[in-house]
């Protein structure tokens, strides 16, 4: 969980002996068909690594629950898989 403009640190692991890979990640409503909305920022183009990490800011996301994909490319077409679990973005922070 975590409050709207808040950032979401998103860990992976991508690695692709042959080619240089690149992935770019994904919100959705529901976890099938991989038609959501792009993430801007560090997610949209994160390169390989293992334990690599890009943010999320999630400023603009209406409050609810979300699935994150991710969709990798490296020139031989894309590959798309979603994470276990969702991301709940609650309503909009109070000021201290």
């Amino acid at each position: 969980t975590v409050d709207v403009c808040d950032i979401y640190n998103i860990t992976y692991s991508l690695n692709d002996p042959d080619d240089a890979v690149t992935v770019a990640f994904y919100y959705d409503t529901d976890s099938s068909g991989l038609n959501g909305t792009v993430l801007t920022g560090s997610c949209a183009s994160a390169g390989e690594g293992t334990g690599a990490t890009c943010a999320w800011d999630t400023g603009g996301v209406a409050p609810g629950s979300y699935s994150v994909y991710g969709v990798s490319n490296d020139g031989n077409g894309p590959v798309g898989a979603y994470s276990v679990g969702q991301v709940t973005i609650t309503g909009a922070r109070v000021a201290p």
